[in-house]
């Protein structure tokens, strides 16, 4: 036999036994070997091999999407990261994960384990897309609507891939605005929506997700009709708050616009859904760039006293577009959502089976009730674009809820308060506080607290359009997955006796317990000079040391209780009867 024979007869043969391991691209469970013991060769032999295949929808290259912004493309991830070692694979042979789904990913984002990641020991963030993703709307929902050529851009996974990156996305109708012509885009047949001709199907990972887990790009149309980067967030790049509001407008292209009614009175460009305030995200998530974009009344997303420059009006949620100081933050839509992708809030308030967390919350004294606002500003349920702009302007105010009552936000008047009537003051001190009190330190004078979310704000003066409400991410680190930032121990900000107080045990009502826990007692040490003898509704005094509860105290606890708003602060403990709470929520 020749050299050469032998040669192809051996190249042969290990092809057949590759494939009776498994075949190519197959999973190596039957070789034996444990999928998480392979070993890995390193992204360039990965790239060497697989730098010409591309996407199926999308003709992308799955290696330039991989190096264009996946979270894995650094040194201690990889390819290898997500499919496994590939030291078995040599392109033949079998890979431990060659599709990996979301209980792929749920491995390692946890929350919990670290990793070296870039010489830096790194914990990957959770997810409960594994848990969450297949009963979602946004799996269960789609696909839909695919009769109508305009819905199938948000509504099927193909058109709404293909339309990010042909620049299908924007307003609906063009219009002119003071001296600037919108074209519109969604209604212009020139530009889309793209065609498919092998049917539409359900929302899935690769959706919002291109190969290497990073998020796709979108692309829209500016004024002259060129295609340009869809940069609602004005971040210049590929970002949670692009992705998510190509579908979920809030901004046009460029952040010189708000997509909502369509109104003369708004000032805003058309939405696909103008006439529907439950699907319009203008009406609830007022954002402080916002205040430039629309005609009054619109333009006050609050109002300000002037003789103490609190915000005496709340009509949106003011989102983190960007920050700064929170190691958990994971985009200004996880701030409050996760892959869940399902809030209900439909057009009247659900009935109990259909509630949500997010409805539940969004009525509640921590959001100041505002979405009852909101509903009965849309109590019609009309269907119209004045209806929109009705909800748009509906408010709470200080008559309703504490969070405008002063401008909390002001660091050098209101420093020592942030902790219990900001979110940011919350999230900060549960995860910073120390036993001897000195890990947070606020006071009227100095506070660890940034508010650069917020319009116009600054340290001495604080922001005077927006105010915060007791958001999700002011307890939690993670909202899809309701991880806490502190279940351990409950520190709260006085001192018995020359000592701090501390309950232990309290589990998930820690957060409760530090601002529900009371402020003090008539000999608690003063806080920020204000020395009250009991606090926060009246559900905790220090009695002899001891934390003691009334008996009506978990009723007020929760969510949406109508009278929570009736039992201030700082009131006497008068007669009431105060008992030991026995327990906790763990």
């Amino acid at each position: 036999m020749s050299r050469k024979v032998f040669k192809y007869s051996a190249l042969l043969a290990s092809v057949l036994l590759a494939s009776a391991l498994g075949g190519c691209g197959s999973d190596s469970r039957d070789s034996g070997a444990s999928l998480d013991s392979v070993a890995k060769v390193g992204d360039t032999a990965c790239i060497q091999c697989h730098s010409a295949v591309t996407e199926a929808l999308t003709g992308e290259s799955i290696v330039t999407q991989y190096q264009q912004n996946s979270p894995h493309n650094q040194d201690g991830l990889g390819c290898e990261s997500c499919h496994g070692g590939g030291a078995m694979h040599n392109g033949v042979g079998p890979i431990p994960y060659p599709a990996p789904d979301a209980n792929r990913c749920a491995t390692c984002h946890d929350g919990v384990t670290s990793f070296t990641v870039a010489g830096v020991a790194t914990i990957a963030p959770a997810t409960n897309a594994n848990t969450e993703f297949a009963t979602s709307n946004h799996a269960t929902g789609t696909p839909s609507h695919t009769t109508t050529a305009l819905c199938t851009r948000c509504h099927t996974h193909e058109i709404a891939v293909l339309s990010n990156q042909s620049g299908y996305t924007g307003e609906l109708a063009s219009g002119t605005i003071g001296a600037t012509t919108y074209p519109g885009v969604l209604d212009n047949a020139a530009y889309g929506p793209p065609v498919v001709t092998t049917g539409y199907t359900a929302f899935k990972c690769e959706t919002c997700h291109q190969h290497g887990a990073g998020l796709r790009g979108v692309k829209a149309r500016d004024i002259n009709g060129n295609v340009v980067l869809w940069n609602a967030s004005k971040s210049g790049r590929t970002d949670q708050f692009n992705l998510c509001t190509s579908c979920h407008n809030l901004y046009n292209y460029n952040q010189t616009r708000v997509i909502a009614s369509n109104t003369a009175a708004s000032g805003t460009l058309k939405y696909e859904h103008n006439t529907r305030w439950n699907r319009t995200l203008v009406t609830t998530h007022k954002e402080k760039t916002m205040v430039n974009m629309l005609t009054l009344p619109f333009a006050n997303m609050t109002s300000m006293n002037p003789a103490d420059h609190s915000n005496t009006l709340i009509t949106g949620y003011a989102i983190r577009l960007t920050n700064t100081t929170d190691a958990s933050y994971k985009g200004p839509c996880f701030d409050c959502h996760g892959h869940e992708s399902k809030t209900n809030t439909g057009g009247s308030a659900p009935a109990a089976a259909s509630s949500t967390i997010h409805t539940d919350w969004a009525q509640s004294g921590h959001a100041g009730g505002l979405l009852t606002a909101k509903y009965t500003a849309g109590a019609g349920n009309l269907r119209t674009a004045a209806e929109v702009d009705a909800v748009t302007a509906a408010y709470v105010d200080t008559n309703t809820n504490s969070w405008s009552h002063y401008n909390w936000d002001d660091n050098s008047t209101r420093g020592d308060c942030q902790m219990c009537h900001t979110a940011t003051g919350i999230s900060n001190y549960l995860v910073n506080q120390t036993t001897d009190l000195t890990g947070y330190v606020a006071t009227s004078s100095s506070s660890p607290n940034t508010y650069s979310h917020l319009a116009s704000w600054n340290a001495t003066g604080g922001s005077n359009r927006q105010n915060e409400l007791l958001y999700c991410w002011g307890c939690h680190k993670d909202a899809g997955t309701g991880a806490l930032r502190n279940t351990t121990q409950a520190i709260l900000s006085f001192t018995y006796n020359s000592q701090p107080v501390i309950i232990a045990g309290t589990g998930k009502s820690t957060a409760c317990v530090v601002c529900h826990g009371g402020r003090g007692s008539a000999t608690a040490g003063a806080v920020g000079g204000r020395n009250r003898p009991e606090c926060r509704w009246r559900l905790c005094i220090l009695s002899h040391g001891t934390c003691r509860f009334r008996r009506q105290a978990e009723p007020h606890l929760r969510f949406g209780n109508p009278d929570w708003r009736y039992h201030h602060c700082h009131q006497q403990p008068g007669s009431v009867q105060y008992l030991p709470y026995s327990g906790w929520p763990v």
